[in-house]
């Protein structure tokens, strides 16, 4: 267990450039989302996938020169990665040098390589080009900040904001050199303002804390701890504010609980520390090495995607997959751009690559199912579906992946509305009991088939397409009652 939300070493190295990406340009096509459902079941005996063809081929990247498992060295590759990182997006900015986001990718690159000040550099060209960009200035600032510079932080948070730009990550960074320059009670106002939005950062409240400290408010302090571990129950910092704070307070019953409290979680925190740092990958940090190229690499294919280059996109996205064992959008994205090329046999084989070299993966299984259901090879769908539930069995998108192609191959029905059931049961979202609803019908169980639909219709109730639905059975119903 880390130190949770209390140091910029939790924080997203990157700041997540490829979110500015998403924001920002309109991509040619219409990438998967994934939260929770993929398929959309438009109608009760039919399913239909979206297939948005995409024209406008350039020739492919060359593929990242993945090492050899059994003779590199962790050190050796961490080095390569980042260097393979840096040049990917000085590829991509020479040939589209006056975008604007190719300059965060650079910015981003060159951070994640600790080469501070080639990132600063690529930043300030990106919001010379389009000072409207939110990421651009987190960086910039966080940057600042590192380096020991607390005004030129808070001179770049108040750039920012005069641009109406805003944010909690750099509303906590306004905090944090507030806090530093001795301004406790602008720092106070700044975090108030950054625990008001609708998903408030636990180290806004963390801060805030630390903040009301600093002014001897300590029953407010207190108060922001307690909200802190609210959000995060083993926060081990906020426990040792809730200590001092109720130290001052004179609450020394509470005090000695919360000291109690912190002492468990530090020791768990420092037996974690140690366990890490004696496996190998954690010396050399090739986890974290790994992740933010793969993040470089998908910023760097959305680009190309942007610019309708496709086939370099796809092979961009894959090596994101490929180093990012456990990310979703590189897979949503490598499928998407295969099916809206009409390439799903291609887009099968990647996935298979995928799952022959990370074989305990659950992704590359469902992903592989879902193009093999495309291609109308259902055996082998169904095959990829039951290896992913066996890998993922708590994981409802399997489930509602698998009972869908039990329908829509009118197979298996009874299990089709069981596994619907148990999607339901792990994630009571409206669009599982839809499914469940469609199962049942099949199933020509029309009173379960009504509950689940008039669910859905609890949790959205003017969706249109559900009110048909739950119309029609309760016509049928009726007419059933009274033929």
């Amino acid at each position: 267990m880390s130190v949770r939300g209390t140091s910029d070493a939790a924080e997203n190295s990157v700041s997540d450039f490829h979110v500015a990406i998403k924001n920002l340009i309109r991509l040619k096509t219409i990438t998967a989302t994934l939260l929770g459902i993929i398929f959309v079941y438009p109608s009760i005996t039919s399913l239909c996938f979206s297939t948005s063809i995409c024209l406008g081929q350039n020739a492919a990247q060359p593929p990242i020169a993945l090492f050899n498992p059994e003779t590199r060295s962790e050190e050796s590759e961490a080095t390569q990665l980042k260097a393979h990182a840096v040049a990917m997006a000085k590829s991509i900015a020479a040939e589209y040098p006056e975008n604007a986001l190719i300059h965060i990718l650079l910015g981003s690159a060159f951070f994640n390589t600790g080469q501070t000040d080639m990132a600063a550099t690529h930043l300030r060209k990106c919001l010379a080009l389009d000072n409207s960009i939110l990421e651009a200035h987190e960086i910039l600032t966080r940057i600042a900040y590192e380096k020991g510079n607390p005004e030129e932080a808070l001179r770049l948070c108040f750039e920012a904001r005069n641009r109406g730009l805003s944010s909690p990550k750099l509303l906590n960074r306004l905090a944090r050199a507030q806090l530093d320059l001795g301004q406790a009670e602008k720092s106070i106002q700044t975090l108030l303002e950054a625990t008001k939005v609708s998903h408030p950062l636990a180290e806004s409240f963390y801060l805030l804390g630390q903040a009301r400290m600093q002014a001897r408010d300590y029953l407010e302090a207190k108060e922001s701890f307690i909200q802190t571990t609210e959000l995060i129950p083993d926060h081990t910092q906020a426990y040792f504010g809730l200590f001092t704070a109720c130290q001052r307070l004179g609450q020394m019953e509470e005090a000695m609980e919360f000291r109690n409290t912190f002492v468990r979680l530090e020791s768990i925190d420092r037996k974690d520390l140690n366990d890490r740092s004696s496996q190998t990958e954690s010396l050399s940090g090739i986890a974290a090495v790994r992740e933010t190229t793969a993040r470089t690499l998908f910023g760097a294919g959305q680009i190309h995607q942007s610019q309708g280059a496709y086939t370099a996109a796809a092979d961009l996205f894959y090596q994101s997959a490929a180093l990012a064992k456990e990310d979703l959008k590189s897979r949503a994205a490598l499928e998407a751009i295969h099916v809206q090329n009409k390439k799903l046999a291609e887009g099968a084989a990647a996935f298979e690559r995928l799952a022959s070299n990370q074989p305990e993966n659950a992704l590359n299984h469902f992903f592989l199912g879902r193009l093999k259901t495309r291609l109308g090879n259902s055996i082998e769908a169904e095959s990829s579906y039951q290896k992913t539930l066996s890998l993922a069995p708590t994981w409802a998108a399997g489930h509602h992946a698998l009972a869908e192609l039990y329908m829509l191959t009118n197979q298996h029905l009874d299990q089709a509305e069981k596994l619907a059931r148990r999607a339901v049961e792990l994630e009571p979202n409206h669009v599982r009991y839809y499914l469940l609803s469609a199962a049942c019908i099949k199933n020509r169980h029309l009173q379960e088939a009504l509950k689940a639909i008039n669910q859905a219709l609890t949790i959205t109730p003017d969706d249109a397409k559900y009110q048909k639905l739950r119309n029609q059975l309760e016509k049928a119903m009726a007419q059933k009652r009274n033929p």
